[in-house]
């Protein structure tokens, strides 16, 4: 029950793929929910972490603030413009050959 409460945790809180849990009830649902602080962690320990070594380089405020938002952000739309161009290259490679 604790295994699949924090699978639920990560797998919906986070981009880290884990395996899904091997049931979903209410005591499962429960404890992912006391886990979702815990799953969210490293995440915002290393956005912490990249404001914080702003700070000690001197950069203007403003940068330190969104540096840690962008630097995710980023990389988000990054992977997801590369799986759109996957999917579109593998689309139009289907449609060529009918």
């Amino acid at each position: 029950m604790i295994a699949d409460g924090l699978r639920l945790a990560v797998g919906t809180f986070t981009a880290i793929p884990v395996r899904p849990p091997t049931r979903v009830d209410r005591t499962v649902a429960r404890t992912a929910m006391l886990f979702a602080p815990l799953a969210c962690l490293p995440i915002g320990l290393a956005a912490a972490l990249v404001g914080l070594v702003g700070v000690r380089a001197g950069l203007p405020v403003l940068v330190t603030t969104v540096a840690p938002v962008t630097s995710r952000t980023g990389a988000e739309v990054h992977a997801a413009s590369a799986k759109i161009a996957i999917n579109d290259d593998k689309r139009r490679r289907f449609m060529a050959f009918p």
